[in-house]
């Protein structure tokens, strides 16, 4: 069965379903691009999170290494306001990176790769700084640490009793001081040469010039110098692997995570925002076109209903004007196929048309009849009231001729409705009026 050839209920309810359904579908597909977007849009919100935490991660890192590792509650246990900071950013940074790895929407996404490298990254950031944490808390500062424990002996040698004694003690502070300044490795051999110089010193020593020098003193001078040397020598070792500039060390490996790390959060943000947009504008171009094609189908709707259902019925209520004011070649427009009701209803109306035409045949057959018959009743009446009117003046008028040929005539006239009238006599025997 054709469209066209369906019932107008039928037409209505098909016509709506279309619209109905083009409007489900694309809902359907914007509502899940846009979903899509407002997932993109939550994702970047969580990595520009990351950038700034990561932000403030380094910014603590560098109050940490600048003052933050000389404090007092650093030096004596290994933690700070400065380190538990730190660790709060970077393990907030760490869960969310892991949170989005696990997610649905970043493996269909194709960002799988490029968030469990960063956490990668960010978990050597978090192992660099802690180890650079632990070796700075073994340094220690002042009294604490390694430089405390060395601080201890340089004393003790500073509190010796000669002056050249002293001036030895005050030449090793010298370079240790002038290492801690510069990250001089020339110092560290200045320092054992020193050192050497003074053990030398003091076993060349004799009582006889320094009643101090005993035996017991030597040794115990000895010791605290080769105690100091190697409490120099770890601490020099310690600062070789903090880094004696940001090239080399732990320094160098925390740069370099950092370098590593911050283009990387960069680069996806810049990758999910540009899926986004690009998400975003398939979702309007989407929008667009489904309005357009809800449009020109709500056009081709109504110029189906109008050519099916609207114009017909206007085209059949025109002849039946026509019909009604007398047209008799109206029902010669009836002509439309369709099988719905419309079609119906014009079918019918035609044949209602025919038979209203034989009927007024017959009826018009019937009058004329009627007509003709009444004429003829007519004539005849008028024929028998004639004779009959004349048949009285006859016997009326019967005695003398010119009297009754005169009411003869003068009735004739009347009953003609004539003018006038005359009689005439026929003489056949010369063909000459009497």
């Amino acid at each position: 069965m054709k469209i066209r050839d369906l019932a107008i209920r039928k037409k209505f309810i098909l016509s709506f379903s279309i619209l109905l359904s083009m409007m489900l579908i694309g809902g359907l597909v914007v509502g899940y691009l846009w979903n899509q977007v407002d997932k993109y849009q939550q994702v970047k919100s969580d990595v520009a999170e990351t950038m700034m935490r990561f932000d403030n991660a380094q910014k603590i890192e560098q109050d940490f290494l600048i003052f933050g590792w000389k404090e007092i509650d650093f030096l004596e246990d290994g933690k700070s306001k400065f380190t538990q900071q730190f660790f709060n950013e970077v393990e907030t940074v760490e869960k969310s990176l892991d949170q989005k790895i696990k997610s649905e929407f970043v493996n269909e996404k194709d960002l799988l790769s490029d968030f469990s490298s960063i956490l990668i990254l960010i978990n050597s950031y978090k192992k660099s700084f802690n180890d650079l944490r632990k070796l700075l808390f073994t340094r220690g500062f002042k009294d604490h640490g390694l430089e405390g424990e060395m601080r201890s002996y340089v004393h003790d040698l500073q509190n010796c009793e000669s002056a050249e004694e002293k001036v030895f003690a005050f030449s090793l502070r010298r370079h240790e001081k002038d290492f801690a300044l510069r990250k001089d490795m020339s110092y560290t051999d200045k320092l054992h040469n020193t050192a050497d110089q003074f053990i030398d010193y003091v076993n060349g020593a004799s009582t006889e010039e320094f009643p101090h020098m005993t035996e017991s003193y030597k040794s115990k001078t000895i010791e605290a110098i080769k105690a100091y040397k190697n409490h120099f020598d770890n601490i020099v070792q310690t600062e070789i692997a903090i880094g004696l500039n940001e090239k080399s060390g732990q320094f160098l490996q925390l740069n370099r995570n950092k370098k590593e790390t911050e283009p990387k959060i960069s680069l996806l943000y810049q990758k999910i925002n540009e899926q986004n947009e690009s998400l975003r504008q398939t979702a309007s171009l989407v929008i667009g076109f489904t309005l357009v094609l809800l449009l020109l189908t709500v056009f081709a709707l109504v110029y189906y209903l109008r050519k099916t259902v609207s114009k017909p019925i206007i085209k059949l209520d025109n002849i039946v004007k026509k019909v009604l004011s007398g047209d008799s070649n109206a029902g010669k427009e009836l002509n439309h196929d369709g099988r719905d009701e419309i079609g119906s209803l014009y079918r019918n109306f035609s044949l209602m048309l025919d038979n209203l035409k034989e009927n007024l045949k017959l009826i018009k057959d019937k009058n004329e009849s009627l007509e003709l018959k009444a004429k003829q009743d007519e004539i005849r009446s008028w024929n028998i009231e004639g004779l009959s009117h004349f048949s009285d003046l006859m016997k009326e008028n019967n005695t003398k001729l010119d009297e009754f040929a005169n009411s003869i005539i003068s009735e004739t006239v009347k009953y003609l409705k004539a003018n006038q009238g005359a009689f005439f006599i026929l003489n056949e025997e010369n063909d000459e009026p009497v």
